[in-house]
């Protein structure tokens, strides 16, 4: 009895702690799939809607799209980011970023509902601490939403962003009117992941 007992318990923690593979004898993860040249996808998940998310790491295809939830931002955005770029040369104070070339008044409209998550600002000179201002407008043409940031040797980096914004909202950038002087050629990056 003693032996079946130890038997048991020993298969119950080579099963808990093995390695799965599907298509292989030999995984190299805890959990492989070896696709065959049958013609086949090797994995599909089925489109859901949007799940409870609870943990970070977790994966669901909704609608057409491969989302992770983000425990830190607690919702689900896509695998996928999207960037919007926004510069200007010159010595800049008071003036508004132009997008795409010659446009000064306003950014694209956004197709989808998303989540900015991070933002590089960069300038080559002038002053140093100078501050930027990022806002969105909806749809109508309505300031929605205002977010202030000041350069630190001409530069910032932004990685822990959680902006939500609405399809058809869109983005202005401007170097603000201050104290401090003009600031030379800036830049700004703006990147968004979809969101449910």
């Amino acid at each position: 009895m003693k032996q079946l007992l130890f038997y048991a318990t020993f298969l119950c923690g080579f099963l808990t702690f093995a390695q799965v593979g599907i298509g292989t004898t030999n995984p190299s993860a805890e959990l492989e799939v070896n696709s065959t040249a049958s013609g086949l996808p090797t994995l599909q998940l089925n489109p859901q809607t949007t799940p409870v998310g609870s943990a970070a790491g977790q994966i669901s295809v909704i609608g057409d799209r491969l989302y992770l939830f983000d425990a830190t931002r607690s919702k689900w955005l896509t695998v996928e980011s999207s960037t919007v770029t926004f510069g200007l040369e010159g010595d800049l104070n008071n003036k508004n970023l132009e997008y795409a070339g010659d446009i000064q008044n306003n950014g694209p409209n956004m197709p989808y509902n998303g989540t900015v998550v991070y933002a590089a600002i960069n300038s080559s000179g002038g002053s140093l601490t100078k501050g930027i201002t990022l806002e969105v407008y909806n749809s109508l043409r309505n300031l929605i939403q205002t977010h202030n940031y000041n350069l630190v040797d001409g530069r910032l980096l932004l990685t822990d962003l959680n902006i939500d914004f609405s399809a058809g909202d869109y983005f202005l950038v401007k170097v603000d009117d201050d104290t401090t002087g003009s600031v030379k050629d800036v830049s700004m990056v703006i990147w968004s992941k979809w969101r449910q």
